[in-house]
Formats: structure tokens, C-alpha cells, sequence
């Protein structure tokens, strides 16, 4: 493993664990979970070693947390990685997430706006996304998600009732369009956190654009998936990484 310095925000530099296999690519860029205020780039260090084991190499990245740096901060982040990693050499690059990560690997491989800070900013968008159990619909918070979300949504964007046009902006569905990459979602049909319709909305509108895509519910599983669960996350994933980049 080595860690690097990504880029550097108000004098705090912005880390990345790098797990390197035999091949550059693809390279899957984890986006840790935690409601977008807490969590750590270690969290996926695990899963990074066992995707290594599989020959793909890995990232780990640390992004900066709300309420102190709310939307679109994270999300500034994560695209700023992709476009170091893209400097370092990487082709093919596949955002994976769980929670706030699903989010955000969703939004850096729909998004074709740069929410960073340098201008004409290119290569930020990730090839293709395994978004688990994510938000991807922001707006209406207190009638699309469960009372339980509200504080996150809350302290990501600021407040329940933010303007719409910020909703859509931190929403992936809103910056789904034809040309975007392949994107995987996984779900719990009894998440209690995030409901399963967020994941069903961004498939229904994946297929209307083209968009390949692909949308497992599992049933009896919550947000927090059992292990059984996670290794068949890990055999869809591994079936899925090399069809999503194929070139």
C-alpha cells in the first residue's frame, strides 16, 4: 500500500491509499460510506486487498466530510482523484461505494458537471460506477427518503428545504443523460435507511437513456448487507468490472 497526496484544500491535503495489482487498469476508486459526515478511506481496505488478490488495483480516498464542507465538496473531491489518477496513467476507472459512497460513485460517473475548482477541468468522470444502497434522488427529502436520512440529507446540502436546483445538483438521477458509462446498483429490499426505490428510480432512468445497467435487489437484506450478501456483491461486481470497461 502507499498514500499519497491527491490535492491540497485550504492547506489540507486530501489522501488516497493506493493498492497496485499486476494491471493499471481498470483501477477501482473506493468511495467510503457514512452518511457524507463521517467515515474512513480505511474502510474499503479490506475489500481493497481482496480485489488486488483478484489482480485489479484499488484506491482508498478520503474526501472532506459535512457539515463543515458540505455539497459539493465530496464530490469536488472524488473528481479530483480521478483526474490525478488519469495523470498517473489510468484509463479505465470504476467508482465503487456503499451509502454516501454509492452517491458519489454514482454522481462521478453520471455527472458531466466538474464541482471542483479549477476551470476547464477535464477527465473527472469515472468510466463506470457499482453504486450500493445509494441516494440518488435529493429533492422532495422529507417524501423520497425515511425520516432517518433527513439529518444526513440535511447536513450535506444544508438544509431539508434547499432550493431545488441544489437538490438536482447533488442528485445522480438528475445528471443521468445518454453516453454515460455502465453503472451497477445493489440494494437491500428492506434497507431501513435508504429506501430501495432511490436505487429503482436511477435504473428506470438509466434504460431510458440507454445507459447499460444493471439493478439487484436483495431480498431480506437491510443497509447493512450479511456477509453471505457481500460475497455476492463481490461475484457480480467481479463478473461485471470487465464488461463495464471493455473498451
Amino acid at each position: 500500500m502507499e498514500t499519497v497526496v491527491y490535492a491540497e484544500r485550504k492547506g489540507i491535503p486530501l489522501e488516497a491509499d493506493l493498492f497496485r495489482a499486476s494491471s493499471a487498469d481498470p483501477l477501482i476508486v473506493f468511495c467510503h460510506g457514512g452518511g457524507w459526515i463521517t467515515g474512513f478511506r480505511d474502510d474499503y481496505h479490506e475489500e481493497a486487498r481482496w480485489w488486488c488478490e483478484q489482480g485489479i488495483s484499488c484506491a482508498c480516498v478520503s474526501y472532506r466530510l459535512a457539515p463543515l464542507n458540505p455539497f459539493p465538496a465530496a464530490v469536488a473531491d472524488l473528481q479530483d482523484f480521478v483526474r490525478y489518477a488519469r495523470a498517473k496513467g489510468h484509463e479505465r476507472i470504476v467508482a465503487f461505494g456503499n451509502s454516501a459512497g454509492g452517491h458519489i460513485a454514482a454522481m462521478l460517473a453520471l455527472s458531466d458537471d466538474y464541482f471542483g475548482p479549477d476551470d476547464d477541468a477535464t477527465g473527472f468522470k469515472a468510466d463506470a460506477a457499482i453504486a450500493i444502497c445509494p441516494i440518488t434522488d435529493m429533492t422532495n427529502p422529507r417524501e423520497s427518503q425515511f425520516p432517518v436520512g433527513w439529518p444526513f440529507v440535511e447536513q450535506f446540502v444544508g438544509s431539508l428545504d434547499a432550493e431545488d436546483a441544489l437538490l438536482k445538483a447533488a442528485s445522480p438521477l438528475y445528471h443521468a443523460s445518454s453516453g454515460d458509462g455502465p453503472v451497477l446498483l445493489i440494494h437491500g429490499e428492506e434497507d431501513e435507511i435508504v429506501p430501495v426505490e432511490q436505487s429503482r428510480k436511477l435504473f428506470e432512468a438509466l434504460k431510458g437513456f440507454g445507459t447499460p445497467s444493471e439493478l439487484h435487489v436483495f431480498p431480506g437484506e437491510t443497509h447493512a448487507f450479511s456477509w453471505p450478501a457481500w460475497q455476492r456483491i463481490r461475484e457480480l461486481a467481479r463478473a461485471w468490472i470487465p464488461q463495464s470497461v471493455a473498451s
